[in-house]
């Protein structure tokens, strides 16, 4: 999903914005929608973010003001154990 059709989604309140992130180093920004779920793009490929900052002035410039951080730990999966893999969901105002 490009920046102009999320701005069209939230502009509707059709979107649940979630920004995730692995180990904190790389942000990508995943939108659940109905009807699907897509990430944010540019040119086709997947919109990355090396800080949380750059992240969140993005989608402030989108007009969009609150989204969900998403963190996972792949420490789970490294011992054998992906059914256990964890996830945190917390709310994170943009503005």
């Amino acid at each position: 999903m490009t920046p102009a059709e999320l701005r069209l989604l939230v502009a509707d309140n059709f979107a649940d914005v979630e920004i995730i992130t692995s180990e904190g180093d790389l942000y990508l920004v995943q939108i659940r929608y109905p009807g699907g779920t897509s990430l944010l793009t540019h040119g086709g490929a997947a919109m990355c973010f090396h800080s949380l900052a750059e992240c969140s002035r993005k989608l402030s410039s989108l007009g969009i003001d609150y989204a969900w951080m998403v963190s996972t730990s792949p420490y789970d999966e490294m011992i054998n154990n992906a059914d256990a893999a964890q996830h945190s969901r917390m709310p994170l105002p943009l503005s």
